[in-house]
């Protein structure tokens, strides 16, 4: 570009950076030069349009993935339920990471409150993630999906016990009667051999 033509744009641009700062200054016009009228927000999970993702950190490593569950509840009562998407541990389970339509954010934000083990922010680049992605169908999803897994060990025992049920009194073989009608066979034949000098 000419020094010319540059300073043709200086004083506007000095009050342009006096009136918004260096950076927002700049960001305007190379947004406008690249043609980004707007920019839709995605999750950084699945890329879904009209999601963000939240992290939940914590300060020790959790075993289940209900106890970030349990701590969102608690302090975001029970509508959270529904709004909460795709929760899924963060590498090393020092956390968790999920999706909340954009609509929700902002209420989010002002509900929640840090502790010394647990932080809540929003994520602003691509994380490292661990284990497997729940549904969207939120707590509510993985609650029942543990109901369907308890009815299927219950059923697994009873078809254990009927099975035992089955098998009789130990020591009992199958077929034994049969054996039984043999040596009686055998004891009839030896004394009709007898009564007839056989």
């Amino acid at each position: 570009m000419p020094p010319t033509a540059i300073s043709h744009f200086k004083q506007p641009a000095e009050k342009l950076i006096e009136e918004k700062g260096a950076v927002e200054a700049l960001a305007a016009p190379l947004a406008h030069i690249s043609g980004a009228m707007s920019i839709d927000q995605r999750s950084l999970i699945n890329s879904n349009v009209g999601f963000v993702t939240m992290i939940l950190r914590c300060s020790i490593e959790m075993p289940n993935i209900s106890h970030a569950w349990k701590e969102l509840k608690e302090q975001l009562v029970e509508e959270i339920d529904s709004k909460v998407k795709g929760m899924v541990f963060l590498k090393g389970k020092l956390g968790v990471c999920f999706d909340v339509s954009t609509a929700s954010v902002t209420e989010i934000q002002e509900k929640w409150h840090d502790s010394p083990r647990w932080q809540l922010s929003v994520a602003t680049e691509q994380l490292e993630l661990e284990g497997p992605r729940e549904g969207y169908g939120g707590f509510r999803g993985q609650r029942e999906g543990s109901r369907g897994f308890r009815e299927q060990r219950d059923g697994n025992r009873r078809f254990r016990g009927q099975r035992k049920g089955n098998r009789g009194p130990r020591g009992q073989q199958p077929g034994g009667s049969n054996k039984s009608n043999r040596s009686q066979n055998k004891g009839q034949k030896r004394s009709f051999s007898k009564a007839f000098g056989q």
